[in-house]
């Protein structure tokens, strides 16, 4: 397994460079992540590739709504609301004059909501409604989609984004199999998750929780900040309510320690129509890079192309200063990179589940 602190090692040999230097040991990785981030995100290789199951929550109309006129608050007779998949959902009171969909801005409780506008109908209560949950937000280290698919599905199901022909739905009463999903285009969504206390070992990826509920709060490419770590780790599993796997190997231990899991960013989906039961979605898409942090961290681009990485890495650094062989050393690490393409290529051929946002790029 080809390291972080190998690829510094190789680099500065290059350079003529002391990579046991602070300074310039720092500079390096930066360098050396650089080289990965442009590289990882220009083209569509096979090892960025992953599914991620996704479970749509079905429409739910059992038992009445209490609304007031101008107000956002609506209770409920009975307990319809669960905050994981309530919030962002709609609901529109059947029996109103005024036909309009309300969005879910906050849950307070199982019986108690808040939508966004207030309420534009007849103050009362005994309301039938239909609660709609068909927005969902993609685990943030997507960044782009390949297929989404039910799972009892031959077919892939029919994508637009929002920002190519601005077609998109709002919900509608109708239930059934989901055969449409909107994308929406990148939103900043600002979740954190801080209950309960982690511990995990340095060099290792595992973190390990008490009295942590991360299955329903977090998911991949969630960032991790740790009380007592400058550095900022990324979720690659969530293993169980008490366990994640990071991308990135601890630099300092931890025990009991509080945390914080944030999700600043994220893309939404909107599926067509509600479901009338839950149905698992598999969502086939591309990661976002990781940035290197400790000295153990490795990522598919150092173990199958390392020397693209450190010709990279070397041109970037003879790039800042005058040097003759500048344009040589990128010749040098595009060449390599070419080839790198071309191996990939052949184990997820050119044309076979092609991005929607970004084309491979040749």
């Amino acid at each position: 397994m080809f390291t972080l602190t190998q690829a510094v090692s190789r680099v500065a040999s290059r350079l003529n460079k002391n990579a046991n230097d602070t300074t310039v040991a720092t500079r390096l990785k930066n360098l050396i992540n650089d080289a990965c981030l442009e590289k990882w995100h220009s083209y569509a290789w096979s090892f960025r590739w992953r599914e991620y199951p996704l479970v749509l929550s079905p429409q739910v109309s059992s038992g009445t709504m209490t609304a007031t006129n101008g107000s956002q608050t609506i209770t409920a007779s009975g307990t319809p609301f669960l905050s994981a998949y309530h919030v962002g959902a709609w609901i529109q009171f059947t029996g109103d004059t005024i036909q309009a969909w309300y969005r879910i801005l906050a849950v307070n409780s199982t019986s108690s909501a808040v939508i966004e506008p207030a309420y534009q109908g007849t103050t009362g209560s005994g309301k039938a409604y239909y609660l709609c949950p068909t927005d969902y937000l993609l685990p943030t280290e997507i960044s782009d989609i390949g297929t989404i698919k039910v799972t009892y599905g031959a077919q892939a199901m029919s994508v637009k984004h929002q920002l190519v022909n601005e077609q998109y739905y709002y919900p509608t009463s109708a239930t059934g199999a989901p055969y449409e999903v909107s994308v929406f285009n990148q939103s900043q969504t600002l979740t954190t998750y801080t209950t309960g206390t982690l511990s995990g070992t340095v060099n290792t990826v595992t973190l390990t929780g008490v009295g942590t509920a991360w299955l329903t709060n977090v998911q991949p490419g969630d960032e991790v900040v740790i009380s007592g770590d400058t550095n900022t780790y990324k979720v690659q599993v969530v293993n169980s309510d008490t366990s994640i796997t990071l991308y990135n190997n601890l630099k300092i231990a931890a025990s009991g320690a509080t945390y914080t899991i944030s999700r600043q960013f994220g893309k939404k989906l909107r599926f067509q129509p509600c479901p009338e039961q839950p149905y698992v979605i598999f969502i086939k898409g591309l990661r976002a890079y990781t940035p290197l942090i400790n000295d153990a961290d490795t990522n598919e681009m150092l173990i199958r192309y390392p020397h693209a990485v450190i010709e990279s890495a070397v041109w970037r650094e003879a790039s800042s200063s005058p040097d003759p062989r500048e344009d040589s050393l990128y010749q040098k690490s595009e060449l390599l990179w070419d080839r790198a393409k071309g191996e990939d290529e052949q184990i997820l051929p050119q044309g076979n589940n092609t991005p929607i946002y970004n084309l491979r790029v040749y």
